[in-house]
């Protein structure tokens, strides 16, 4: 490598580049200014909204994978609260559910998507005073804020 190519000093811009010079008496053309209080505000509502974002995130996160683990007890009751009973049991279903026809297969798809509906609205009003205290930035409610 050259020195030329590790020469990180600022350059000179080109002649054509440069800035006009205004004469003494020209009124100069006002910048606008940002006021240092509204970036601070702006940071300030952007770091709420993502708090709340991943917050709220984290909620739903929970509150799905509880709403699928209800699924995993159900087939373990079924199997009598045993490894091989409960491989059994998604066995069974599972070699049911291939062998069946469409319109059973759509139908049998509806009616989960509908129970695992009401087992999330009700994981959720299980959780409801989780959910609030999200939305509450008070310095209480959020137990890993300063």
């Amino acid at each position: 490598m050259s020195a030329l190519a590790l020469d990180l000093r600022r350059r000179r811009p080109p002649a054509s580049a440069t800035p006009r010079i205004l004469p003494m008496d020209a009124a100069a053309l006002p910048r606008p200014r940002v006021n240092v209080l509204d970036r601070a505000a702006i940071g300030k509502a952007g770091a709420n909204l993502c708090y709340v974002a991943l917050r709220l995130s984290g909620w739903l996160t929970v509150t799905t994978l509880t709403t699928l683990g209800l699924y995993v007890l159900f087939f373990m009751a079924l199997g009598n609260m045993s490894a091989a009973g409960f491989f059994a049991q998604l066995a069974n279903l599972g070699d049911r559910f291939v062998a069946a026809d469409v319109v059973r297969q759509s139908s049998f798809l509806s009616l989960v998507t509908t129970v695992s509906a009401v087992l999330f609205l009700a994981v959720s009003l299980a959780r409801l005073r989780s959910l609030l205290a999200i939305f509450s930035l008070s310095a209480s409610a959020g137990k890993d804020r300063p």
